[in-house]
């Protein structure tokens, strides 16, 4: 299936609200709040602006931008992350607004963050160098795309929005995908022998720990970046992880986390707080992977693949 339309830039990113979108095979002739037709009357939709000037085609863990499309259309909703930057609403994760652009699927599990709980590398992309932000080139798959990967998706299992992480059956919808490679580029199977973080509250949770590292060490670590961490990243990366287990395994096995707010469209108040809940198990076994990775990592002088999935 040849869906490229456009050049991507050098790096392998998509331009977004460039005109036609590249990698991806996405062409700009909509704004998202046509991608499920007329809207009720009694539902407004508000149109979410992408947040930063580029995305990446794929995700850390392989899975493309055409694949979490894939598993929108076979029934998924994953949470859209959306913030306000000068008046415009803005999403936080931008991959998965693109998803849903290809899949002309309108987002309705969204969730309202104000934009100083944002981590630091995520309010950094609305000051980045030439960007003009919010970047309200919003867009949508042409009926041919969409008509295909509806049939495609019709093949497909229904994901739901929870899935197991083992080597045979991988996760589309995910927190972060972590992984070590002895080179920058990895090899296929060191991209497959990762750990994946699923939840949202514990995703939210680990934030406290990891957005220091911007400043100390300039690590961009969030659900929505992809940073590879090598050199002395991995000591200060190491230190947080540390931290952040001896923490965990204070807490109780589950407890309550608030990962945004309600949302409704036009909205000027802060909406009421969704709270989920985190898990000392399931934190506690991915920080432990992480923290054996690391030392791997170190001694074959590689990288540590920290990836986000929005």
């Amino acid at each position: 299936m040849a869906i490229a339309i456009a050049e991507p830039t050098p790096a392998g990113e998509i331009l977004l609200g460039a005109g036609l979108l590249g990698a991806a095979g996405l062409a700009a002739i909509g704004g998202i709040s046509e991608l499920s037709g007329t809207r009720p009357p009694d539902k407004p939709f508000e149109r979410i602006a992408f947040g930063q000037a580029r995305i990446e085609p794929t995700f850390t863990s392989g899975v493309t931008l055409t694949g979490q499309a894939l598993a929108i259309l076979a029934g998924g909703q994953p949470p859209l992350q959306v913030t306000r930057f000068n008046g415009q609403l803005v999403a936080i994760n931008n991959r998965t607004l693109a998803a849903f652009g290809i899949a002309g699927v309108r987002p309705t599990n969204t969730i309202f963050r104000e934009f100083s709980t944002l981590s630091p590398d995520q309010q950094a992309r609305f000051s980045e160098p030439g960007a003009q932000l919010p970047n309200t080139g919003h867009f949508r798959a042409d009926a041919a795309t969409t008509a295909i990967l509806r049939g495609c998706s019709k093949m497909m299992a229904q994901p739901g929005d929870k899935l197991v992480s083992d080597k045979e059956k991988r996760p589309t919808f995910f927190e972060y995908y972590v992984f070590w490679s002895r080179g920058p580029e990895p090899t296929i199977p060191e991209r497959g022998d990762g750990v994946y973080l699923l939840e949202m509250a514990e995703a939210r949770y680990l934030q406290k720990f990891f957005d220091p590292l911007y400043e100390s060490a300039g690590l961009g670590i969030s659900t929505t970046n992809d940073q590879l961490v090598c050199g002395d990243g991995l000591d200060a990366l190491e230190e947080a992880i540390t931290q952040a287990i001896g923490e965990v395994q204070g807490q109780p096995e589950k407890w309550p986390v608030v990962v945004g707010h309600t949302f409704e469209a036009f909205q000027e108040t802060l909406g009421a707080p969704i709270v989920r809940y985190a898990s000392k198990h399931r934190l506690v076994e991915f920080l432990r992977s992480i923290a054996g990775m690391i030392p791997q990592a170190r001694e074959a002088g590689g990288y540590l693949h920290f990836g986000g999935g929005g």
